[in-house]
C-alpha cells in the first residue's frame, strides 16, 4: 500500500515483471520491452546525490533494469537487451556527468551493464561487430562503468579471423585521423593511446606480433610509448631495434616525461647488466647522481663499482661534484674518472659543469641539501667527526633525523643530548595528550644518553626546568612524572 501510494510506477513495473515470470517461455512482449524502455528513461533521468554531512542523498536505484535485463535473457531476447542497452548508455553517461556523489551511481550503472556484457556474444550481431560495439563503450567509459570485459574478449566464439577484422576496422580508423599533427594535448593523447591501445590488442589476439611492432613505430610519434615498443622487441628478441627505439625514445621524452625516462634508462641498465658491460651501467646510475643526488644511487654506483675495484676513484668524483658542481670528463683520464660516457644523459660532460652557479637564496637552500646529502654519507660510511662537521656547518631549520642523533651519541653526547631536547620541545608545543607521549620518548632517549656519559643529573634538571615552565600544562606533568622512574610506562 505504501509503494502503490509514494510511487505507484515502480508497483506497476513489479507486477509486470511477475507476471512475465509466469509465461517464461513466451518471447517477451512489446509492452514488456516498452516498460522496460520507459523504466530506463525515467531511473537515468533522476539525479544522484549524497551529503555525507547531513547524512542525507539520493541514488536511483537500478535493480528494475538489471531484472528487465535479465528477464530479456532467460526468454533468449539477447539483441533487445543490446538495443536497449545501446539507448541507456549515452542516458547513464550524461546522469553521471550530472551526479554528485561518491561513486554510488556508477556501481549501480556498473550492475545494470553485467547482463548486457553476458548478452552480447549471443546476440545475432557479427562476431566482429560485437567486439567493436563494446570497444567503442570502453572508449566513452571515464569512469569505469564496465564490468569486466575479458569476459567477453576472452570468449572462444572469436577466432583469430574475428580479431583480425576488428583490427582492420581500428587501423581504417586511426589511419584517417590527423597524424602529422606536431603534438596533441594531454587529453588528446590520452584518447589517441586508448584506439591504439585497443588495435594493438587486437592484433595481439589474432597472434600477429609483427604487425603490433609496425603499428606501434607508425603512431609512435602521437603517443610516445616507447616503453611498450621496447619491451615488445625485446620479448621477440630484436635486441638491436630495442635499444636503438630506446635511445630515441629518451632523447626525445627525457625533459617532458621524467618518469618515462627514467624507466627507460632502466631497461637500458638491465640490458646492459645481462650483456656483463657492468661499466656503463655505473655509468648510468652514476649519471642519475649526478642529476639529481640521493643516497641510493650512491650505494647503486659503490656496489657496482666495488665489483670492478674502481669505488676509490668514483667515489672521490661523487664526493667532488656535491662540493663543487664539476661534472667528470669521461673522456680526459680515465684513472680519475674510470667510467664510460652514459648511454643516456642530459648533462654536459664537454662542459665540466652541471649548470652555472646561483647565488640567489634558492640556491643556498640547494647547497644546503647538497651538504646534508654529504653528512648522510658521511653517517652511511661511519665517518662520525665529518658528519658532526657538516651538521654544524647546516642552518637550525634544515631537517636531521634520528640516525644521526644514534650515530653521533656515544662520541658527541651534548649534540645528541641537545636534539633530543629540540625535539621533544617541537612536541611540547604541539599541546596535545599525544604530542607530549612523543616528547617523553624523546627526553628518555635523551637521558639514555647523558645517563651513559654520567651526567644524570644534567638531564634531571632539564626535567626540573620544564616542570616549572610547563606547571599549567596537567597532560604532561603527567609524563614528565612517569620519566623519572625509569622503568614507568608512559601510558597505562
Amino acid at each position: 500500500m505504501e509503494l502503490a501510494r509514494d510511487n505507484p510506477e515502480t508497483l506497476l513495473y513489479d507486477l509486470l515483471e511477475r507476471a512475465s515470470l509466469l509465461s517464461r517461455k513466451q518471447p517477451a512482449s512489446k509492452s514488456q520491452i516498452s516498460a522496460l524502455r520507459r523504466r530506463i528513461k525515467k531511473i537515468t533521468s533522476e539525479e544522484s546525490w549524497q551529503d555525507h554531512w547531513r547524512r542525507t542523498g539520493y541514488t536511483p536505484d537500478y535493480g528494475p533494469i538489471v531484472r528487465g535485463f535479465n528477464q530479456l535473457i532467460e526468454q533468449g531476447q539477447f539483441d533487445e537487451v543490446i538495443e536497449l542497452a545501446t539507448e541507456m548508455w549515452p542516458l547513464a553517461l550524461e546522469q553521471i556527468n550530472h551526479s554528485d556523489d561518491e561513486g554510488e551511481l556508477s556501481m549501480e550503472i556498473g550492475q545494470a551493464m553485467v547482463p548486457v556484457i553476458a548478452a552480447l556474444p549471443k546476440s545475432s550481431m557479427k562476431p566482429a561487430i560485437q567486439i567493436l560495439w563494446l570497444m567503442d563503450l570502453e572508449l566513452e567509459d571515464d569512469y569505469g562503468l564496465l564490468p569486466d570485459t575479458d569476459l567477453v574478449y576472452n570468449d572462444q566464439r572469436y577466432v583469430a579471423s574475428v580479431w583480425r577484422d576488428v583490427s582492420t576496422v581500428l587501423e581504417n580508423r586511426l589511419n584517417n585521423k590527423r597524424l602529422g599533427k606536431a603534438s596533441l594535448s594531454w587529453s588528446e593523447r590520452f584518447a589517441y593511446n586508448r584506439e591504439v591501445t585497443q588495435l594493438l590488442f587486437a592484433l595481439e589476439k589474432q597472434g600477429d606480433m609483427d604487425a603490433v611492432i609496425r603499428v606501434q613505430i607508425a603512431h609512435i610519434a602521437q603517443t610516445r610509448d616507447y616503453t611498450k615498443l621496447v619491451d615488445d622487441l625485446l620479448k621477440l628478441g630484436r635486441r638491436e631495434e630495442a635499444e636503438q627505439w630506446l635511445v630515441m625514445g629518451y632523447q626525445q621524452i627525457a625533459s617532458q616525461e621524467r618518469g618515462t625516462a627514467s624507466t627507460l634508462k632502466n631497461r637500458l641498465c638491465d640490458m646492459l647488466m645481462t650483456d656483463g658491460n657492468h661499466h656503463a651501467v655505473a655509468a648510468l646510475i652514476a649519471d642519475d647522481f649526478f642529476a639529481a643526488p640521493r643516497l641510493d644511487d650512491y650505494k647503486k654506483v659503490e656496489q657496482v663499482c666495488t665489483s670492478l675495484d674502481i669505488w676509490p676513484q668514483v667515489r672521490l668524483v661523487l664526493l667532488g661534484f656535491l662540493e663543487f658542481d664539476k661534472l667528470p670528463d669521461p673522456d680526459f683520464d680515465t684513472d680519475l674518472w674510470p667510467l664510460p660516457m652514459p648511454r643516456l644523459t642530459q648533462l654536459n660532460y664537454n662542459g665540466n659543469i652541471k649548470k652555472k652557479p646561483i647565488t640567489d637564496r634558492l640556491s643556498h637552500y640547494a647547497r644546503m641539501g647538497k651538504k646534508t646529502l654529504m653528512l648522510e654519507i658521511a653517517l652511511y660510511e661511519e665517518r662520525i667527526s665529518d658528519a658532526v662537521a657538516l651538521y654544524q656547518q647546516l642552518p637550525n631549520d634544515l631537517y636531521i633525523d634520528e640516525e644521526f642523533a644514534r650515530k653521533v651519541a656515544s662520541d658527541y653526547p651534548d649534540i645528541a643530548a641537545n636534539l633530543y631536547l629540540k625535539w621533544a620541545e617541537q612536541d611540547i608545543n604541539k599541546a596535545n595528550k599525544e604530542a607530549y607521549q612523543t616528547a617523553g620518548k624523546q627526553l628518555r632517549k635523551m637521558r639514555t644518553v647523558l645517563e651513559s656519559h654520567g651526567r644524570l643529573s644534567e638531564w634531571q634538571q632539564c626535567i626540573a626546568k620544564l616542570q616549572k615552565e610547563h606547571k599549567r600544562k596537567i597532560r604532561l606533568m603527567e609524563v614528565l612524572e612517569r620519566l623519572l622512574i625509569p622503568s614507568k610506562k608512559l601510558v597505562d
